[in-house]
Order: structure tokens, then sequence, then C-alpha cells
């Protein structure tokens, strides 16, 4: 047996520069930033004959006491506005509570039979009070004397998540395991609010509205998977898995003052694998899976998916491997009315050489192409237009990492990340050709960020790094972003 206990403390402090949204415009504000975290934790490690047991409880307490402000006396809005901000503060002090705990039991009931159980339950509370005055003119021109906001609200949100997974040995050469995992979360919360202000037209007539708020919201999610699958191994060159998915799902939007709306979701997948290795240095993979998936919140039926996984471990030496894997994903809305789609391929290729335990090189590339497309009704100088809304991405990713030790003490680490999306095909080659009603997303791109890193150890306890990164980005069509970063760090790390 044995008892953990734990400590761990996060503060940050410090000014920073946002915008804030006041009557149709965009004004520049200043802040300080004060928030602080404490985490404390108590568990036990048990182990018990064939039974080994986790537990553990954690307390954190988290608080936020940032303000904002306006440096200037004069803030004008953007051209053509007649927004103006005189003065503003905020004070929005944050309070929050969360109680988490946590279990695992794993073990073998009989030599054949085996038992994981892993649970987690967590509460969370927060309490936020806002006050906010302002001084200014609207957009209407009217002078704000003041406006003054007073807000509390408060939210929680408990949540529960529990698996369950039970592997039995009929033979030595087949299994049949069934996982099951139960996940539910509530989120509450609600907020008073009330705004005075003090207003004085152009003719000097002066107002003093006033505007309570008053809402309550509510979201509830119940959910269930369970999966059975076999596992057939005749030889210890080969296996093959086949199995079947069954998801249900509750869901609860509430509102003030209006009845609550509830979903139902289930869905069916079927599963199956191979594995085969030929040699001790070649293996080959294979995964498919065909069912429904209910990522939709509610209103919608689930989305009909192929999933096809498959991959190649090649080891052509010690000191070398290769690694190839392939993935396509369909998805259609059986809700043919909407007509939203996707598709997606992806290839990667990745490789790794270690000569030596000084030297090693690892680096690779990935090509994923998404298409999806979804009907769409949308007006036009009051006329009703019927179309689709199209999304390409081509994008391309390369890495390299690499570690020299240069001496005992010193070493060299390089690394390089490019990633470039050439967005849309050409449709004159791959078709099919936009209509008139169609829009197309895409975001035709590269980024490269290479990086050195030279770190020497001074000692077994005390290591120092120093790093230079380059960041770039281009955006190629339409609202162009173009910008270039160099950054230096320095730190020192102590171990004991």
């Amino acid at each position: 047996m044995r008892i953990n206990l734990g400590f761990g403390r996060s503060t940050a402090k410090g000014p920073y520069f946002s915008t804030y949204d006041y009557e149709r415009d965009e004004f520049d504000i200043d802040g300080e930033s004060r928030w602080a975290s404490n985490d404390y934790r108590i568990g036990t490690d048990i182990n018990i004959g064939r039974w080994q047991i986790f537990a553990e409880q954690m307390f954190r307490n988290f608080r936020d006491d940032s303000t904002a402000f306006q440096q200037s006396k004069f803030n004008p809005g953007g051209p053509g506005s007649q927004a103006v901000l005189t003065s503003f503060v905020r004070d929005e002090p944050i309070r929050s509570d969360a109680k988490i705990s946590r279990m695992n039991i794993r073990g073998d009931i009989t030599s054949r039979a085996h038992l994981v159980l892993r649970g987690l339950y967590s509460d969370e509370d927060m309490v936020v009070t806002q006050v906010e005055q302002t001084t200014g003119k609207d957009a209407s021109g009217n002078q704000i004397l003041q406006r003054r906001i007073l807000s509390k609200g408060k939210a929680s949100r408990p949540s529960t998540n529990a698996d369950a997974i039970f592997t039995y040995d009929i033979t030595d050469k087949l299994s049949v395991s069934n996982s099951f995992r139960f996940y539910s979360f509530r989120i509450g919360g609600d907020v008073n609010a009330l705004t005075s202000s003090s207003l004085q037209s152009p003719a000097g007539t002066v107002t003093n509205p006033i505007v309570p708020l008053v809402d309550f919201r509510f979201t509830g999610v119940a959910s269930i998977w369970n999966t059975v699958i076999a596992t057939y191994s005749p030889t210890r060159k080969f296996s093959a898995t086949g199995g079947y998915r069954f998801t249900h799902r509750d869901v609860t939007l509430g509102v003030l003052k209006q009845e609550n709306e509830e979903e139902m979701q289930n869905t069916h997948t079927l599963l199956a694998g191979a594995r085969f290795r030929p040699t001790k240095r070649v293996g080959f993979f294979c995964d498919y899976e065909r069912g429904e998936r209910d990522n939709a919140f509610v209103r919608i039926n689930p989305l009909d998916y192929q999933l096809i996984r498959a991959r190649a471990n090649i080891e052509a030496r010690d000191t070398l491997s290769f690694n190839v894997t392939f993935t396509a994903a369909d998805r259609t809305n059986p809700t043919r009315f909407v007509e939203n789609d996707f598709t997606s391929r992806a290839i990667a290729f990745s490789a790794l050489w270690q000569p030596n335990q000084r030297i090693y090189v690892t680096g690779g590339y990935d090509y994923n192409y998404l298409f999806s497309t979804a009907d769409i009704i949308f007006f036009f100088n009051n006329v009703k237009k019927q179309g689709r809304s199209l999304y390409y991405a081509r994008q391309d990713f390369v890495f390299v990492d690499s570690r020299i030790a240069l001496t005992k003490r010193l070493d060299l680490l390089l690394a390089y990340r490019y990633t470039g999306d050439r967005g849309q095909p050409d449709p004159s080659i791959f078709g099919p050709e936009p209509g008139p009603n169609d829009f197309i997303s895409t975001l035709p791109l590269t980024r490269h960020n290479p990086e050195v890193r030279v770190a020497y150890r001074f000692s077994n306890h005390l290591t120092g790094n120093f790093t230079y990164r380059h960041y770039s980005y281009n955006e190629r069509e339409g609202l162009k972003q173009d910008y270039r970063a160099n950054i230096l760090t320095s730190s020192m790390r102590f171990t004991f």
C-alpha cells in the first residue's frame, strides 16, 4: 500500500491589452490580469493478490481578480461612427471550486477472466460578479452621462464517467471482451443583471432607462457505449477481430420559461480488423468500421459513416524503421434534404534512424484531402435561392526531428515543420464545376517552423537550454495574412 499526497499552485499577474464592443463599435482597453489556482491531492495505490486498486481525491480552488479599464479620457470610434467611450472600468471577480474523485480497479477473477473498472466523478461550481461603469456617447448621438451594469451569475457542472471491461479467454486462441462506458454531465446556471443608464439627447432631454435581465439555462447529457469484440489468433503471425458497438444518448436543453427540449439517439456499428506479421520485422494492420455516429447534438439523425485504416510497420534493420498509414473516412447525413456529406483521405509516411545512442533522426510526410458539401437556402434581393456550401482542403505536412550528442554534456536538437494547404483543386480537371449558387470555402496557406535548441548538462541535476524558433505564416487568397516571428528562449532545469 502506498499513500500519495500532492499540492500544486499556479498564478499569473500582469497587464494585458484587448478590445471592448460598445455601441456597435470596438474600443481599445487595458487590463490587469491576476489569477491563482490551488490543487490539493490525496490518493492511494493498493496491491492485493491479483488485484491493483488506485483511488484519488482532488480539490481545486480558483480565483480571478482581473480588472479592465481605459487609460485615456477620450476614445473615439471608427470612421463614420458617433460612438465615443470617455471612461470605462470593469471589475469581474470569479470564484470557482471543484472536487474530483477517481478510482481504478483491475485484476484477474480467474486465470481466464479479467476485469477492469474505472470511475471518475467531478463537481464544479463557479460564481461570477460583474460591476461595470462607462460614460461616453452612443451610436445615436446621445450623451451617456453614466451607465452602470451590475450582474451576478453562477453555474455548476457535475459529471460522471464510468468504464468496465470484461475479457474472457475461451481458449488460448479465442477471447471475447465486452467494454461498457457511461458518461453524463449536467450544466446548470443562471444570471441576474441590472443595467441602469442616464442618457442626454442632443436636444438636452435626460432619460434614465433601466433594463433588468434574468436568465437560466440547463444542459443535460447521458450516454452509454457498449462494445463486444471477439479476437481470434490461430498463430503468432495472424489475428483477426470482429465486433459490434451500440450507443445510446439522451440530451435535455432547458431555457427559462420554456419547455425543455429532449432528444434520444441510438446508433449501431460493425467493427472488424486483422493483424498479420509475416516476419519479426514486418507487420500489417487493417481496421474497418461501418455504422452510425451521433455527433449531432439535437434534432438531427445520426450520420452514416465508413472508416478504413491500413498500416504497415517495416523494420529494415535494428537502426532503421518505416511506417506507412492510409485512412479513408466517409460520412453521409441520412436526411437527404440537407445532403451534408464529408469525404476524407489521408496517407502518412514516417521513418526513424538511430545508428547509436548519440544520434537519432526522425521525419515524415502526411497528405490530407478533405471535401464536404451541404445544401443551403438563402435569399438574394428577396428571391429564394438554393445552392451548396462546399469546402476543400489539400494539406501537406512535413516534419523532421533530430538529436546529436556533440559531447557527453552538450546536445544539439534540430526540428522543422512545414504545413501547406493547396485549397480547391482545378474544377476543369477534377470537377465538378460549381454552380451559380454554390459557395466555395478554402484556405490555401503555407507555414514554416524551423527550430534549433542547444542543451548543456552542467550536472546530473542542472541543465541549461537555449532555443531559437522561426515562425512564418502566409495565406495566398482572400483576406491575406502574412507575418514572421523570431523567438529566442533560454531556460534552466533543476531536478532532484
